[in-house]
Protein backbone atom coordinates (compact mmCIF):
# COMPACT_ATOMS: atom_id res chain seq x y z
CA UNK A 1 0.00 0.00 0.00
CA UNK A 2 1.48 3.48 -1.13
CA UNK A 3 1.95 6.08 1.24
CA UNK A 4 -0.27 8.79 1.89
CA UNK A 5 0.77 11.69 0.07
CA UNK A 6 2.13 15.86 1.44
CA UNK A 7 0.63 17.30 -1.65
CA UNK A 8 -1.71 19.84 -0.43
CA UNK A 9 -3.29 23.02 -0.62
CA UNK A 10 -0.56 24.40 1.96
CA UNK A 11 2.32 22.65 0.21
CA UNK A 12 1.27 24.22 -3.34
CA UNK A 13 0.98 27.73 -1.45
CA UNK A 14 4.56 27.23 -0.12
CA UNK A 15 5.89 26.29 -3.62
CA UNK A 16 4.54 29.53 -5.12
CA UNK A 17 6.15 31.33 -1.90
CA UNK A 18 9.22 30.48 -2.49
CA UNK A 19 10.09 30.83 -5.82
CA UNK A 20 9.80 34.78 -4.96
CA UNK A 21 10.94 34.76 -1.04
CA UNK A 22 13.51 31.90 -1.81
CA UNK A 23 16.31 34.17 -0.20
CA UNK A 24 14.86 33.92 3.58
CA UNK A 25 15.08 30.30 3.02
CA UNK A 26 19.00 30.73 2.81
CA UNK A 27 19.30 30.60 -1.20
CA UNK A 28 20.65 32.99 -3.41
CA UNK A 29 18.87 31.56 -6.39
CA UNK A 30 15.72 29.27 -6.45
CA UNK A 31 16.57 25.63 -7.43
CA UNK A 32 13.97 22.43 -6.91
CA UNK A 33 16.45 21.28 -3.95
CA UNK A 34 15.77 24.16 -1.95
CA UNK A 35 12.01 23.62 -2.31
CA UNK A 36 12.26 19.70 -1.96
CA UNK A 37 14.28 20.97 1.58
CA UNK A 38 11.58 23.98 2.39
CA UNK A 39 8.80 21.13 1.87
CA UNK A 40 10.30 18.47 3.02
CA UNK A 41 10.11 16.04 0.34
CA UNK A 42 12.38 14.71 -2.43
CA UNK A 43 13.29 15.88 -5.49
CA UNK A 44 11.79 13.02 -6.78
CA UNK A 45 8.62 13.19 -5.11
CA UNK A 46 8.57 16.98 -6.70
CA UNK A 47 9.00 15.89 -9.61
CA UNK A 48 6.40 13.25 -9.53
CA UNK A 49 4.01 15.70 -8.19
CA UNK A 50 4.56 17.72 -11.61
CA UNK A 51 3.57 14.82 -13.83
CA UNK A 52 0.55 14.61 -12.08
CA UNK A 53 -0.32 18.02 -11.53
CA UNK A 54 0.34 20.95 -14.51
CA UNK A 55 -0.31 23.28 -11.56
CA UNK A 56 2.46 22.42 -9.74
CA UNK A 57 4.92 21.45 -13.10
CA UNK A 58 4.27 25.21 -13.53
CA UNK A 59 6.17 26.09 -10.47
CA UNK A 60 9.26 24.14 -11.30
CA UNK A 61 9.37 25.27 -14.73
CA UNK A 62 8.67 28.94 -12.96
CA UNK A 63 11.76 28.36 -10.48
CA UNK A 64 13.69 27.20 -13.25
CA UNK A 65 13.16 30.34 -15.21
CA UNK A 66 13.77 32.71 -12.09
CA UNK A 67 16.92 30.80 -11.60
CA UNK A 68 18.11 31.32 -15.18
CA UNK A 69 17.32 35.20 -14.62
CA UNK A 70 18.83 35.19 -11.32
CA UNK A 71 21.98 33.49 -12.47
CA UNK A 72 22.43 35.79 -15.89
CA UNK A 73 22.04 38.81 -13.70
CA UNK A 74 24.10 37.87 -11.19
CA UNK A 75 26.72 36.70 -13.74
CA UNK A 76 26.55 39.84 -15.64
CA UNK A 77 26.62 41.96 -12.59
CA UNK A 78 29.67 40.47 -11.18
CA UNK A 79 27.64 39.50 -7.94
CA UNK A 80 28.05 35.56 -8.42
CA UNK A 81 31.19 33.37 -9.28
CA UNK A 82 31.58 33.04 -12.65
CA UNK A 83 32.67 29.55 -12.87
CA UNK A 84 29.65 28.65 -11.02
CA UNK A 85 27.21 30.60 -13.01
CA UNK A 86 28.73 28.95 -16.29
CA UNK A 87 28.13 25.90 -14.86
CA UNK A 88 24.76 26.39 -13.88
CA UNK A 89 23.81 27.88 -16.90
CA UNK A 90 25.09 24.41 -18.73
CA UNK A 91 21.53 23.14 -17.09
CA UNK A 92 19.87 26.07 -19.16
CA UNK A 93 21.30 25.45 -22.64
CA UNK A 94 23.90 27.89 -22.79
CA UNK A 95 27.28 27.06 -23.39
CA UNK A 96 30.53 28.57 -24.63
CA UNK A 97 30.74 26.27 -27.45
CA UNK A 98 32.33 27.50 -31.04
CA UNK A 99 31.69 26.02 -34.43
CA UNK A 100 33.95 26.84 -37.68
CA UNK A 101 33.02 26.47 -41.09
CA UNK A 102 35.74 25.68 -43.52
CA UNK A 103 36.16 26.25 -47.20
CA UNK A 104 34.36 23.10 -48.90
CA UNK A 105 31.87 22.42 -46.30
CA UNK A 106 33.44 20.77 -43.06
CA UNK A 107 32.57 22.54 -39.77
CA UNK A 108 34.66 21.39 -36.88
CA UNK A 109 32.97 21.61 -33.36
CA UNK A 110 36.12 23.42 -31.45
CA UNK A 111 34.40 22.18 -27.99
CA UNK A 112 35.27 17.82 -29.08
CA UNK A 113 37.25 19.05 -32.09
CA UNK A 114 34.91 16.60 -34.71
CA UNK A 115 34.26 17.10 -38.21
CA UNK A 116 30.96 17.10 -39.33
CA UNK A 117 29.98 17.17 -43.17
CA UNK A 118 27.57 20.17 -43.65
Amino acid sequence: MARPTKYNDEVLEKAKTYIYNHEQYGDLVPSVVGLACVIDVSRSTLYKWADENDEFSDILGRINEEQEKKLLSGGLGGDFNSNIVKLMLGKHGYSDKQETTLKGGLKIDNDVKELHSL
